[in-house]
């Protein structure tokens, strides 16, 4: 990426400097460790894991003030991940797609110069220090800005790269490095059967449940002879293929049907391909033991999600409700008092007065909360105001207006009530005389044909 926006001179010597900082740490290429621990060029200075989460903190509540969201919020979450997470409060040596692997999850995705642009924005407001990479393979430097990172200060390194805690202490080792396999940490979660009763819902949606050895021996023991009398490889296989049918919750009855079902009159050449077939053919989806299982885990899921989201509607309310006060909040409820179907009347309540404060926002920027929610009251209660001349009360309707509020049984043309029901038309369609007359005369002119055989003889036509 090459370029970027270039800060204000307005925002001060600080971030200038720290920015320059930033880019005196790369006098060349091959300098990347100016700053860092020289016999380890590839580690980066860190912070106290409690002073990472002070610093975060302080952008978070900073952010919050200068009203950031969409898309900057987000790229402001991915760098403070990026950073924060690892202990660090710069990089040198940060590529773009590294910043948008850390958005948070369900974000759409940005291109490279969008990020740029979002992360030259968080710049100019003074959250991070952005220098954008010039160049081909060249890296770009993200930094917290030096505003936040007051009494914070970062660890220093041993000649062997490990972080001194306590420049006074000597660093002890507690134990050696060992590689682990598999499942010999004693640390490593397992992850739980599908088909064992959980009290709360599971983490991951359930795809297979436990299966017994002796099903599939049952299963081979069933099926016609052809499948059994074949080399111990085949069979081999054969047994997979039933087993990975049984894990997807298939009964072991229902796989002996299918593959028991009619045989070719003639020899089985390849048994092996039809039992494939057979299975995959006939049993798709999930078999009568893991179907309930995922039904159960999508409803905790749902009921999960819904729990979630009624929490941070009911805190977005109350935040909103501090702001506008119940008045306010009562006045919004208001102009749309119907309630869906299936929704309380509380849950219509907070979900009218959050959506009424956010289109408020949208459409008067800077103005403060309540008087933009006044604003947006009082600009639907104007344009919501009924109009008592336009239309007859309901006890003067007359029954010309009754057939002309009816939707059925106008003119599908001009939508007169005189309309007659034409059956000559393919599908009979209520049409007036009017309009039938006018389409007759207009088939006339196109084709030359008569209009009509009741018009008697003095409407003759000659063709040349």
């Amino acid at each position: 990426m090459a370029g970027g926006d270039v800060a204000d001179d307005t925002t001060g010597g600080v971030r200038a400097a720290a920015a320059g900082a930033i880019a005196a740490a790369e006098p060349s290429p091959r300098s990347w460790s100016v700053g860092l621990c020289m016999s380890r060029p590839d580690l980066r200075p860190r912070i106290r894991p409690r002073d990472a989460r002070t610093v975060r903190s302080r952008v978070e509540q900073r952010a919050d003030e200068l009203g950031l969201r969409c898309a900057s919020l987000r790229a402001l979450q991915a760098v403070l991940t990026l950073l924060l997470d690892h202990n660090v409060i710069r990089d040198t040596r940060a590529r773009l797609h590294h910043v948008a692997l850390r958005f948070p999850a369900g974000t759409r995705l940005v291109t490279t110069t969008t990020l740029g642009r979002l992360l030259a924005k968080l710049d100019r407001a003074g959250l991070i220090v952005y220098r954008p990479a010039q160049g081909r393979s060249r890296f770009a430097g993200i930094a917290i800005h030096p505003d936040f990172l007051g009494g914070v200060s970062e660890l220093q390194r041993g000649e062997n790269g490990r972080v001194i805690a306590d420049s006074s202490a000597e660093i002890v080792t507690f134990y050696d490095p060992r590689l682990l396999i598999g499942d010999l940490s004693p640390t490593t979660p397992k992850s739980p059967p599908a088909d064992r009763p959980a009290d709360g819902p599971l983490t991951t949606r359930p795809t297979e449940v436990n299966v017994d050895p002796k099903s599939v021996h049952e299963v081979l023991a069933a099926i016609p002879a052809c499948y059994r009398q074949v080399p111990g490889r085949v069979l081999g296989a054969l047994a997979k293929e039933i087993t990975s049918f049984l894990a997807r919750g298939w009964l072991p009855a229902q796989i002996t049907e299918i593959l028991s079902a009619t045989l070719p009159k003639t020899e089985v050449a390849r048994p092996l391909q039809l039992a494939r077939w057979r299975l995959r053919q006939n049993m798709i989806g999930s078999g009568p033991r893991l179907a309930p299982l995922q039904r159960r885990w999508e409803a905790d899921q749902s009921a999960l999600e819904r729990t979630r989201h009624t929490s941070q509607l009911d805190a977005t309310y109350r935040q909103v409700l501090g702001q506008i006060g119940s008045t306010l909040a009562q006045r919004v409820t208001a102009i749309n008092p119907l309630v869906a179907p299936g929704v309380s009347s509380t849950e219509h309540r907070h979900r009218h007065v959050v959506s009424a404060a956010r289109i408020a926002r949208r459409q008067y920027p800077g103005w403060p909360l309540d008087a933009a929610v006044n604003a947006w009251c009082a600009e639907q209660e104007l344009t919501a105001a009924p109009n008592v001349t336009a239309s007859p009360s309901q006890d003067n309707w007359t029954i010309a207006d009754l057939l002309e509020m009816t939707p059925a049984g106008r003119c599908v043309q001009c939508g007169s009530i005189d309309a007659a029901v034409r059956e000559e038309l393919p599908l009979p369609t209520p049409v007036c005389d009017q309009c039938w007359e006018g389409a007759d005369d207009l088939r006339h002119d196109a084709t030359g044909a008569p209009a009509s055989r009741s018009r008697g003889t003095d409407h003759r036509w000659e063709a040349c």
